[in-house]
């Protein structure tokens, strides 16, 4: 009986420390979300005190169609390479929209003062934008954004 015993108190001890790792695992993971929504709230405060709240909450604000206006790879539970992809994604836009404004001014300069030069300037431009829309195109990207007619 003796036996018994000791080996009633063994699972009675395994029993208490399998609950006090899962009651530490929990309160951890609630220490955990407890510090993202304060650094969430945080952020949330500091954009509020430069006049950028109502901007803020529409990029994270959830949507008919999704959880917000922003991307999910800028989301604190997005994978690495999403993120890094994303990213890249945004800088190729930005880079479009800064060759569409060298070629429209090439275009005006054209207009202005025709020469060689300038048409040169506007096909190597072209050139360019055709060849960021490929890469985007190539690595996956949106390449409907980044070609038009012009």
């Amino acid at each position: 009986m003796e036996g018994a015993d000791k080996a009633g108190r063994a699972r009675s001890k395994e029993r208490w420390k399998a609950g006090n790792i899962a009651a530490e695992a929990e309160a951890e993971a609630e220490a955990e979300a407890e510090a993202e929504a304060h650094a969430r709230n945080s952020l949330q405060a500091r954009v509020a005190a430069v006049g950028l709240a109502q901007e803020a909450s529409a990029l994270i604000a959830p949507t008919g169609w999704g959880s917000g206006l922003a991307e999910g790879f800028v989301r604190a539970e997005a994978e690495e390479n999403e993120a890094l992809a994303g990213w890249r994604h945004v800088a190729a836009l930005h880079r479009r929209a800064a060759l569409d404004a060298e070629i429209e001014a090439a275009s005006v300069a054209l207009g202005e003062n025709p020469s060689e030069e300038v048409l040169a300037q506007i096909l190597a431009l072209r050139h360019q934008r055709d060849a960021l829309a490929r890469d985007v195109a190539g690595a996956g990207g949106l390449a409907s954004t980044l070609t038009s007619p012009t």
